[in-house]
């Protein structure tokens, strides 16, 4: 199984997990969840259907929490793994079971390694785990009932992000306009907005600019709530927030009615912004967005009609709540990610450039990592970021390279 194929396995896993990561299960309790999840067919990034028992989906939540989203990914079988339980470990896991029946496989296999009964490098998890659905129904471990509210109560809690038309913008003879996109993103509890920008195209890399941005700032929210469009329906953007353990969710269709706040910043901006400005006083992008900037900030700052204070003071109130991660785990979590192949000459193509990745890996598959902005190169191995240059053919002709001559001995 290739890096690209682990990915879309550990996003599937991601995406059914999410709810319970964010607390946000429509059901009575988190066993609840699982046995209904169980009990209907999930769907693959790939759009292929599988099944999955409650226990499974548990352990999932497990090794997220401990591993991150790296740990949703299936293990890379090597030659000496034998994935093999002895006649004693399965006995041994059955007394245990029957002594304390509540206990989870996940805890019977991390005793069993915590006392070295057990050799987690020659038997797996998922070993065990299809041991013991073997076994009879006793053997299941059933979690007491966890009751919440749904509500978003919290700043950050979920974001609305979308899409809309804008000014024009006009060349230096005030001729020739072309329609500019806006992209902004909002708190749902607070109504900030968290984020904005102007834009000639709508495209999902615009908008991961957008969101990183915003998170940079305002940490991470727990959920983002987007509609269908391709600029928000993508593996790019969905593989990006999970490894930020954000729970990307889509609209229905012709659903404008749940995109209410998000929208109605749209019409704010439609209504008030837009009609106070002249678009041909506009001479670039940039200072349609510094204007585009100033206003929100005021916006942000000014009272609420339905929260009675600012979005600004609202979202404040809730900074114990917020999520924060360092700029550079935001930076490498929405670098993009593709497999390539290596050419004869160590060399890898990637979107008009040629990227250096070394003769090592001449005729293999390797996965890169890089910045939208084409700026930063990453080879991936093992879990690990390794930068990697641009081919620099200049420097390469300069070079000494090791001359070969022919004897009768052969090559000198």
């Amino acid at each position: 199984m290739n890096e690209k194929q682990r990915e879309e396995v550990a996003l599937a896993k991601f995406q059914v997990i999410a709810p319970i990561l964010n607390k946000d299960f429509p059901d009575a309790s988190q066993q609840a969840y699982y046995e209904r999840l169980s009990q209907e067919p999930l769907k693959r990034v790939d759009g292929s259907e599988w099944r999955v028992k409650p226990g499974g989906i548990r352990d999932w939540v497990y090794l997220y929490r401990k591993y991150g989203f790296d740990g949703l990914k299936p293990k890379v079988r090597t030659e000496t793994s034998t994935k093999r339980l002895t006649d004693d470990q399965k006995q041994r896991l059955i007394a245990l079971k029957e002594e304390r029946p509540r206990r989870t496989v996940t805890n019977l296999y991390h005793y069993l390694s915590e006392n070295g009964e057990l050799n987690p490098q020659t038997v797996s998890l998922s070993t065990v785990q299809r041991f013991m659905r073997q076994q009879n129904e006793q053997y299941r471990w059933r979690s007491p009932e966890d009751r919440r509210s749904f509500e978003m109560a919290h700043a950050n809690d979920m974001w609305q992000i979308d899409t809309s038309y804008g000014p024009y913008l006009y060349d230096e003879k005030g001729k020739n306009p072309k329609r500019l996109y806006i992209i902004a993103a909002i708190d749902d509890a607070s109504r900030l907005i968290v984020g904005q920008g102007l834009f000639l195209e709508d495209t999902a890399i615009h908008v991961q600019e957008v969101l990183k941005q915003a998170m940079k700032r305002y940490g991470l929210p727990k959920k983002i709530f987007v509609d269908n469009g391709s600029p928000y329906k993508n593996k790019q953007l969905a593989l990006i927030l999970a490894q930020l353990g954000i729970d990307l969710i889509h609209a229905r269709v012709r659903s404008g009615a749940s995109k209410a706040k998000i929208e109605r910043t749209f019409r704010t901006l439609k209504d008030d912004w837009m009609p106070a400005i002249d678009y041909k006083e506009f001479e670039s992008l940039t200072a349609f967005n510094d204007s585009l900037t100033d206003y929100i900030r005021q916006k942000n700052i000014k009272d609420h009609r339905s929260l009675g204070q600012s979005p600004w003071q609202r979202f404040r109130e809730d900074q114990m709540h917020i999520r924060r991660k360092s700029e550079e785990a935001i930076e490498q979590a929405f670098l993009h990610t593709k497999e390539y192949r290596v050419d004869k000459t160590g060399i890898v193509k990637l979107k008009g450039k040629e990227i250096e990745v070394g003769y090592a890996y001449i005729g293999q598959r390797v996965t890169l990592k890089y910045t939208t902005d084409l700026s930063r190169f990453y080879l991936y191995e093992k879990d690990q970021l390794h930068p990697v240059e641009p081919v620099d053919k200049i420097s390469n002709s300069q070079i000494k390279r090791k001359q070969y001559r022919m004897t009768e001995g052969g090559i000198k």
